[in-house]
């Protein structure tokens, strides 16, 4: 799910850079038209796996690690999906433009 959500996240992206926007403003608006579907597809996973994550049921206390790794792994991916990956991207842009520059400079002899 993480990885469908940051291939979403960067085609927005992507198509906002194409309208001239700049990348950080490009960032913040895939974020935002992203963020609701983002959001509703984790609370749907997230409240199909609470029962296991709480223990409800005969058996609960054996499914129940399992479900706490679910969740958890949900709301990691949550965090690293909305918060994580567009300030690695910018940072990985940056360094790139920086790059390029540099090899671009003349040699020194």
């Amino acid at each position: 799910m993480l990885y469908q959500t940051g291939r979403v996240a960067k085609r927005h992206c992507k198509k906002a850079l194409k309208e001239g926007k700049r990348l950080a403003e490009a960032i913040f608006e895939g974020a935002i038209i992203r963020f609701r579907p983002i959001m509703m597809t984790t609370m749907a996973a997230l409240m199909g796996t609470l029962p296991i994550a709480l223990g409800f049921g005969a058996g609960g206390e054996v499914r129940r690690p399992l479900g706490m790794a679910v969740v958890g792994g949900l709301l990691f991916s949550q965090l690293l999906t909305l918060y994580i990956t567009p300030v690695i991207y910018i940072y990985l842009d940056n360094l790139q433009a920086r790059l390029s520059a540099w090899r671009k400079m003349p040699e020194f002899h």
